[in-house]
């Protein structure tokens, strides 16, 4: 049975590019991203018609003849997509491995698990710097393949439709239910992972099965520029969908669904969706989907090179795609790969393989030797003394995928050198304690001062009374057994909300200084010396990559609105150390952005000092050793 429709490659067309459109300005269309949903719905759909029409077959050849089909279709774009692009990412990119490693997880159909590990928000604003967050869909999609064939062949050979639809229905009701559930409580579970995505393609399927006897017609196009059917009505209450934003995302994802089913389903069928121009780029959609993201991402790696501005992107788009479509993907898809096409499965994956194994095993750029060179790099963070262990993950706890261990307290302790007279800095709080990294190494290695680090991800201390037990406490309670007199603690938490404008966090002055007093006593009662570091300066670009080096008003903010939120922060923290003599209060805003300035860069002298918008790099971190040593008393 001849199961094409162009309509379906024109829908295609018009999701791809609804996507392409919200990616490069979502304000041209709020919720065009949601295209991928439509083809969530499409992809379930076809792939289940191609699997009613290879039923016949023993399981094993119905098996080995999917994958074969599918494994020709997606591996050789992809595998072209991310090994072109990858080699421009090491060109361009500073920090590559993020993007590295996403790409060798697309390959294995498994980056959409990959970014849900590393938390990482499909909305954040950084994501767009990662050359294949893009790819999670293509995991959805393939580890959707590996649960529907099987059962596909079951229910058909077992005469049982009714029952497959049914349970179709019932696993799609059962992940629907879920996508609601976890949007709140687990919003990026809730984005990358298919057990609250199965209901999208499970709706394709569904529509498969219920309207597979359908015989199909070839419509001619309608004359009519006032009446287009209803297939026509249905695409443009889904363009209207597509253009309105809606900030939780359920109701739109929902309507996107079920529009995209009744486009598919409308008994008329429009010229909209089958004119020649719309049926091609279709065709190409997959290879549109593919190749648009990178481009997107170099123009934000490199937005002043002459390729990256839109006329050069927009011809690369085409070009990049055309030629893959017909030069790569079409002659590998209808070529046998092998004899009998029975290796073609494994040949496919282990080209896949050989490109991950490749991209994980890149070389990266080894570090200068010296203290001073490392000092002076971009860096996040430097090695541990012990020379054995990076920082991150054995002194980064999240109570997630990077838990307190039983080891990580005596990893992450590096005691005074041996005679000498140097103080132990115990360092504690969330990632704003973390970006002091590279200044505690420099002064355990230059001036043999001690210190402990572990940096515990979005957990401030003290905590705020609502918060639950956390291993911030834990590590408190570790840290009081082997504190000694002239100690001395660093406290480090944000401050500043991530907000337009810029404000200062309301917990800040509600409940955390005032929770401070009765720790300031406790430590005070050991002889031990408190100091808090001030607010640094906070920006508002999406990445640092996207920042000019050498251009001091490249990402700048005003300085003026910004000092004032310091001030009102420095000056409590003055307040409270004027009742409690343990206190010292490190201002650090005037360092990194001098009074002098007008403007606050996140460089200087060609160096970056920041990481991202209020984290410091090893390099910012380094500009304080001197107000630090001051701060703690030791010259």
């Amino acid at each position: 049975m001849d199961t094409y429709r162009q309509d379906i490659d024109g829908l295609r067309a018009f999701a791809v590019l609804a996507v392409i459109v919200n990616h490069a300005d979502p304000m041209a269309l709020s919720s065009g991203f949601l295209g991928v949903d439509v083809f969530f719905v499409i992809s379930g759909y076809v792939i289940a018609l191609s699997l009613m029409g290879n039923a016949s077959q023993p399981i094993g050849g119905f098996l080995r003849g999917f994958y074969t089909r599918r494994i020709k279709r997606l591996m050789p774009g992809l595998i072209l997509c991310v090994a072109a692009s990858s080699a421009v990412l090491l060109a361009i990119d500073t920090n590559p491995e993020v993007s590295l490693r996403t790409g060798a997880g697309a390959l294995f159909g498994v980056a959409n698990i990959y970014l849900y590990f590393q938390q990482l928000d499909y909305f954040a604003a950084d994501i767009g710097f990662n050359a294949f967050t893009h790819t999670w869909s293509l995991g959805i999609e393939e580890q959707f393949y590996l649960l529907l064939p099987a059962l596909f062949w079951w229910g058909l050979r077992a005469r049982s439709p009714g029952l497959l639809l049914g349970g179709i229905v019932l696993l799609s009701g059962l992940s629907f239910a879920a996508f609601l559930a976890l949007r709140d409580t687990q919003p990026i579970a809730s984005f990358y992972l298919l057990h609250t995505r199965f209901w999208e393609l499970g709706a394709g399927v569904a529509l498969a099965l219920l309207f597979n006897s359908r015989p199909e017609a070839t419509p001619a196009p309608q004359s009519s520029g006032v009446w287009i059917g209803w297939q026509g009505l249905f695409l443009l209450g889904l363009l209207g969908s597509l253009a309105l934003a809606e900030p939780d995302g359920r109701v739109m994802t929902a309507l996107v669904v079920v529009l995209t089913m009744m486009l598919i389903a409308a008994p008329d069928r429009t010229w909209l969706l089958q004119n020649p121009v719309a049926v091609y780029l279709g065709r190409i959609s997959y290879t549109l989907y593919l190749w648009h993201w990178p481009l997107l991402v170099f123009q934000r790696l490199a937005p002043d090179a002459s390729w990256t501005q839109p006329a050069p992107l927009i011809g690369g788009l085409f070009g990049a795609s055309i030629l893959s479509y017909h030069l790569v993907e079409q002659p590998l898809r209808h070529r046998p790969w092998s004899s009998g096409q029975r290796w073609d499965v494994p040949y496919g994956l282990a080209a896949s393989g050989v490109l991950a194994v490749a991209l994980i095993v890149t070389p990266k750029p080894a570090p200068a030797p010296s203290l001073d060179s490392l000092m002076a790099m971009e860096t996040f963070n430097l090695p541990l003394p012990s020379g054995d262990d990076p920082y991150d993950p054995t002194c980064v706890v999240d109570d997630g995928r990077r838990p307190l261990r039983d080891d990580t307290f005596e990893r992450c302790t590096f005691p005074p050198d041996a005679g000498s007279d140097a103080p132990m800095i115990w360092a504690m709080g969330d990632s704003h304690a973390g970006h002091f990294q590279g200044l505690l190494v420099k002064l355990h290695q230059k001036h043999g001062i001690g210190f402990h680090l572990v940096e515990t991800v979005g957990q401030f201390f003290p905590p705020l009374p609502e918060d639950n037990p956390t291993s911030r406490l834990a590590l408190l309670d570790m840290m009081r057994d082997r504190m000694q007199p002239g100690d001395v603690v660093l406290l480090g938490r944000l401050y500043l909300t991530r907000t337009d404008p810029l404000a200062v966090r309301e917990d800040v002055f509600d409940t955390w200084l005032p929770s401070l007093g009765t720790f300031l006593e406790e430590m005070a009662a050991r002889s031990v010396t408190v100091v808090i570091p001030g607010p640094p300066p906070a920006f508002r670009f999406a990445d640092i990559r996207g920042c000019a080096r050498d251009d001091l008003q490249s990402c700048a903010v005003p300085r003026a609105p910004l000092h004032a939120l310091v001030v009102d922060v420095e000056r409590a923290l003055q307040s409270l150390a004027a009742e409690h003599d343990n206190l010292r209060v490190l201002p650090v805003f005037d360092l990194l952005c001098p009074p002098a300035q007008r403007t606050c860069s996140p460089s200087r002298s060609g160096v970056f000092t920041m990481r991202d918008s209020d984290h410091l790099n090893v390099y910012g971190a380094s500009l304080l050793e001197e107000r630090l040593l001051e701060g703690i008393g030791f010259r």
